[in-house]
């Protein structure tokens, strides 16, 4: 089976230069996602499902023409997402009064090994339906271990900074505590009441937590009455 390659670094246009059935040109669509390997016939199959769908809402579907794909640079289909795809191109249909004009369009297709279907259309101004967000690509093996490593070394780097970031606060604290300073004396008492990056020590904690309260912080009265005995 021939394969071919859809580069969608391109522009899908689902515009022309003629009117749409308002009066009005109809608005290009710009679409880029990443390349994707489809087969021929799976192409023409989602195109022609596409055109098909824009079809039930034609006033006379029977007598419209399509772009083709292949043919008229008009006619594209690019990814969306993973089974999802976009084609767009035109349609000279017949109006309400019976004239015959050309029209932009753009359906998105979902296509799966077992199923197909169309939840978004646009055909000229009118819009049917809402699109759906893509869905990601599976990561291959070689993208999910790289995932894998990066998180792990951000992990690690994350635990390296959390505890140069503690010791740096702990020698701040004891500074502040040799300096006098009554929220220095509070955190060393706290710290030894709780074994905070030092030893456990009541007893010194008792002496730390009295002295910031001689200094005047309350925080420190609070917590001396209830330091365990």
């Amino acid at each position: 089976m021939r394969t071919v390659i859809i580069v969608t670094a391109c522009n899908l246009i689902c515009s022309c230069d003629e009117e749409s059935p308002t009066g009005q040109p109809a608005k290009p669509v710009s679409i880029s996602k990443p390349k994707e390997e489809i087969s021929t016939a799976d192409l023409s199959e989602i195109y022609y499902y596409a055109t098909k769908s824009v079809s039930q809402y034609l006033k006379a579907p029977g007598d419209a023409k399509f772009s083709s794909l292949g043919w008229d640079t008009e006619a594209k289909i690019v990814p969306y997402g993973y089974h999802q795809w976009l084609c767009g191109g035109y349609v000279d249909a017949q109006n309400s009064f019976g004239a015959k004009i050309r029209s932009g369009w753009l359906a998105y297709i979902f296509k799966s090994d077992i199923a197909m279907r169309s939840d978004y259309l646009v055909v000229g101004d009118s819009i049917y339906g809402t699109l759906p967000p893509a869905i990601p690509f599976p990561l291959t093996t070689e993208q999910e271990t790289a995932m894998r490593q990066m998180q792990s070394v951000t992990a690690s780097n994350f635990l390296k900074a959390k505890v140069v970031s503690g010791q740096a606060a702990l020698k701040s604290n004891q500074s502040a505590a040799a300096a006098g300073d009554a929220y220095g004396l509070l955190r060393m008492g706290e710290r030894y009441r709780d074994g905070d990056g030092v030893a456990k020590d009541l007893a010194k904690a008792h002496e730390l937590l009295h002295q910031a309260a001689l200094k005047g912080s309350d925080t420190a009265q609070r917590e001396l009455v209830a330091l365990p005995k």
